[in-house]
């Protein structure tokens, strides 16, 4: 293996967090697969990896993001973004480990939890929320708590404020609503364009940034911006493919 390729996988490189993203979006996509068999052909695994490759990566960027601008805006407390981002990465193994949970528990793939209706914003109907994924967002708002405070030099009562807020925004505002208009393009057209807009809607809040988020990783920093820009174009084919099959049937 070449010393380039080594350093991917250095736990201390930032550089490596592209191998780990696409990694863990392969597993969870794969074990997917055995919590919901009902979920295709194998060409529908290449469209689920292909969005949750894309997902990774926009709230690996984001999460920290959004909750460091918080910290400098409001709290005037200075964060080392590119020590946060090189240190959250292997956070990022819950994701594949919600569906390990979902398979434990015997989780339904589709499930509507009425108490959700108390949280501002989100969706009641078809909020996705399995087991699995409420097990893992204590781990992330604990370990981003800790993160945000020892990088920022905030107390660890406003790093969870900007933590949470973060995960509001990502999760109850962005993440929700882009994955009911999923629902809708896949009730009206099907998976292909379903998955495009589902993915493209990632792109969209990742690709004006990709310039800026490069530096954390490394010396595979250039892979960002080519990776937005290749899913972008395989989201317009998918999307361009998906109507032209849908309109002939």
């Amino acid at each position: 293996m070449s010393e380039s390729m080594k350093s991917l996988f250095q736990t201390n490189s930032a550089g490596r967090a592209h191998a780990w993203l696409l990694g863990f979006a392969a597993a969870r996509s794969l074990l997917d697969y055995i919590w919901v068999p009902q979920f295709g052909p194998w060409q529908y695994k290449i469209l689920v990896f292909f969005n949750y490759s894309a997902y990774l990566y926009t709230v690996y960027l984001f999460i920290p993001a959004i909750a460091g601008f918080i910290l400098e805006k409001v709290f005037s407390k200075r964060v080392n973004n590119d020590a946060v981002l090189r240190e959250s990465v292997l956070v990022w193994l819950v994701y594949p480990a919600v569906t390990i949970i979902n398979l434990l528990t015997k989780s339904p793939t589709t499930h509507s939890i009425e108490w959700f209706r108390f949280i501002p914003t989100f969706m009641v109907h078809n909020n996705y929320m399995p087991a699995g994924f409420i097990a893992v967002i204590p781990i992330l708002i604990a370990f981003y708590t800790r993160l945000m405070a020892r990088h920022s030099a905030a107390n660890w009562l406003r790093a969870l404020v900007s933590v949470l807020v973060s995960l509001w925004v990502v999760y109850l505002l962005y993440y929700q609503y882009t994955l009911g208009w999923f629902f809708r393009f896949h009730y009206f057209y099907g998976p292909l364009v379903a998955f495009g807009f589902y993915t493209l809607g990632f792109l969209v809040a990742l690709g004006p940034l990709a310039n800026r988020f490069h530096v954390a990783f490394g010396e595979q920093r250039g892979m960002l911006p080519r990776f937005v820009l290749v899913y972008a174009i395989i989201c317009v084919g998918l999307i361009g493919a998906g109507l032209l099959s849908s309109f002939a049937s």
